[in-house]
Protein backbone atom coordinates (compact mmCIF):
# COMPACT_ATOMS: atom_id res chain seq x y z
CA UNK A 1 0.00 0.00 0.00
CA UNK A 2 3.19 2.47 0.18
CA UNK A 3 3.61 2.59 -3.26
CA UNK A 4 0.13 3.20 -3.86
CA UNK A 5 0.52 6.33 -1.82
CA UNK A 6 2.65 8.00 -4.59
CA UNK A 7 1.18 7.22 -7.51
CA UNK A 8 -1.25 8.23 -9.54
CA UNK A 9 -2.73 5.21 -11.69
CA UNK A 10 -2.10 1.86 -10.91
CA UNK A 11 -1.55 -1.15 -13.61
CA UNK A 12 -0.71 -5.12 -12.56
CA UNK A 13 0.12 -7.92 -14.94
CA UNK A 14 -1.29 -10.92 -13.68
CA UNK A 15 0.77 -14.00 -14.57
CA UNK A 16 -2.10 -17.16 -14.33
CA UNK A 17 -5.13 -16.94 -11.58
CA UNK A 18 -5.06 -17.50 -7.60
CA UNK A 19 -4.12 -16.27 -4.01
CA UNK A 20 -1.45 -13.78 -5.94
CA UNK A 21 -4.32 -12.47 -8.79
CA UNK A 22 -7.09 -11.96 -6.25
CA UNK A 23 -4.39 -10.07 -3.55
CA UNK A 24 -3.39 -7.48 -5.95
CA UNK A 25 -7.02 -6.79 -7.06
CA UNK A 26 -7.84 -6.39 -3.28
CA UNK A 27 -5.60 -3.41 -3.35
CA UNK A 28 -8.02 -1.68 -5.58
CA UNK A 29 -10.92 -2.34 -3.60
CA UNK A 30 -9.38 -2.08 0.11
CA UNK A 31 -8.38 1.67 1.76
CA UNK A 32 -11.65 1.64 3.13
CA UNK A 33 -10.40 -1.43 5.61
CA UNK A 34 -6.99 0.35 5.82
CA UNK A 35 -7.41 3.62 6.33
CA UNK A 36 -9.57 4.83 9.19
CA UNK A 37 -10.31 8.18 6.56
CA UNK A 38 -11.12 5.70 3.68
CA UNK A 39 -8.92 6.92 1.56
CA UNK A 40 -4.88 6.06 0.80
CA UNK A 41 -3.47 9.12 2.21
CA UNK A 42 -0.90 11.17 0.04
CA UNK A 43 -2.47 9.31 -3.16
CA UNK A 44 -2.20 11.82 -5.84
CA UNK A 45 -5.38 10.71 -7.70
CA UNK A 46 -8.66 10.52 -5.67
CA UNK A 47 -11.02 7.27 -5.34
CA UNK A 48 -14.01 6.21 -7.20
CA UNK A 49 -16.73 6.54 -4.47
CA UNK A 50 -19.56 4.44 -4.43
CA UNK A 51 -23.11 5.89 -3.33
CA UNK A 52 -24.94 2.74 -2.56
CA UNK A 53 -22.15 0.86 -0.93
CA UNK A 54 -20.12 4.16 0.75
CA UNK A 55 -17.40 2.89 -0.05
CA UNK A 56 -13.80 3.87 -2.24
CA UNK A 57 -12.14 2.44 -4.69
CA UNK A 58 -8.66 2.93 -6.47
CA UNK A 59 -9.26 0.65 -9.64
CA UNK A 60 -6.77 -0.21 -11.65
CA UNK A 61 -6.34 1.12 -14.88
CA UNK A 62 -3.80 -1.17 -16.94
CA UNK A 63 -3.59 -4.79 -16.67
CA UNK A 64 -1.97 -7.88 -18.40
CA UNK A 65 -3.45 -11.18 -18.18
CA UNK A 66 -1.09 -14.12 -19.03
CA UNK A 67 -2.84 -17.61 -18.64
CA UNK A 68 -3.34 -20.43 -20.15
CA UNK A 69 -6.81 -21.01 -18.52
CA UNK A 70 -10.44 -19.88 -20.19
CA UNK A 71 -13.44 -18.73 -17.98
CA UNK A 72 -16.17 -21.14 -19.17
CA UNK A 73 -14.01 -23.66 -17.76
CA UNK A 74 -14.09 -22.18 -14.27
CA UNK A 75 -10.73 -20.62 -14.57
CA UNK A 76 -9.13 -17.02 -14.25
CA UNK A 77 -9.80 -17.40 -10.54
CA UNK A 78 -13.28 -17.19 -11.98
CA UNK A 79 -12.45 -13.38 -12.24
CA UNK A 80 -12.34 -11.84 -16.06
CA UNK A 81 -11.57 -8.31 -16.60
CA UNK A 82 -15.57 -7.29 -17.22
CA UNK A 83 -15.88 -9.49 -14.12
CA UNK A 84 -13.21 -6.65 -12.06
CA UNK A 85 -14.73 -4.40 -13.51
CA UNK A 86 -18.24 -4.76 -12.19
CA UNK A 87 -16.36 -4.93 -8.48
CA UNK A 88 -14.24 -2.03 -8.54
CA UNK A 89 -10.74 -3.71 -8.84
CA UNK A 90 -10.31 -2.48 -12.87
CA UNK A 91 -11.51 0.84 -14.16
CA UNK A 92 -14.51 1.23 -16.79
CA UNK A 93 -12.52 2.07 -19.80
CA UNK A 94 -8.82 1.57 -19.18
CA UNK A 95 -6.41 -0.64 -20.74
CA UNK A 96 -6.72 -4.46 -20.65
CA UNK A 97 -5.11 -7.14 -22.73
CA UNK A 98 -5.80 -11.03 -22.25
CA UNK A 99 -2.89 -13.27 -22.98
CA UNK A 100 -3.79 -16.79 -23.87
CA UNK A 101 -0.29 -18.55 -23.87
CA UNK A 102 2.38 -19.80 -21.38
CA UNK A 103 3.86 -17.52 -19.14
CA UNK A 104 7.10 -18.50 -19.90
CA UNK A 105 7.00 -17.66 -23.79
CA UNK A 106 5.03 -14.63 -23.11
CA UNK A 107 6.53 -13.00 -20.38
CA UNK A 108 9.69 -12.37 -21.47
CA UNK A 109 8.45 -10.89 -24.65
CA UNK A 110 6.18 -8.66 -22.70
CA UNK A 111 9.12 -7.96 -20.41
CA UNK A 112 12.04 -7.05 -23.28
CA UNK A 113 9.43 -4.71 -25.00
CA UNK A 114 8.31 -2.75 -21.53
CA UNK A 115 12.30 -1.87 -21.16
CA UNK A 116 12.74 -1.24 -24.72
CA UNK A 117 9.83 1.09 -24.51
CA UNK A 118 11.00 2.58 -21.29
CA UNK A 119 14.05 3.83 -22.57
CA UNK A 120 12.25 6.75 -23.96
CA UNK A 121 10.23 7.99 -21.66
CA UNK A 122 12.61 7.71 -18.43
CA UNK A 123 15.17 5.68 -16.46
CA UNK A 124 13.79 4.11 -12.89
CA UNK A 125 15.95 5.00 -10.41
CA UNK A 126 16.78 1.71 -9.23
CA UNK A 127 17.88 0.29 -12.45
CA UNK A 128 20.56 1.27 -15.25
CA UNK A 129 21.19 -0.23 -18.67
CA UNK A 130 24.66 -1.60 -19.25
CA UNK A 131 25.82 -3.27 -22.02
CA UNK A 132 22.34 -4.40 -23.05
CA UNK A 133 21.48 -5.49 -19.81
CA UNK A 134 19.38 -4.33 -16.97
CA UNK A 135 21.10 -3.96 -13.48
CA UNK A 136 20.42 -2.87 -10.08
CA UNK A 137 21.99 0.26 -8.88
CA UNK A 138 23.49 -0.82 -5.63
Amino acid sequence: MRIAEKVKETGVIYIGGGVPKDFIQLFAVSADLLYSSKRVEGRKKKPIHCNVTDENYYPHKYAVQITTDSPQWGGLSGCSFEEAISWGKEIKGGHYIQCFCDATIALPIIAHALCERLDFKRKPSLFRREEGFWKINV
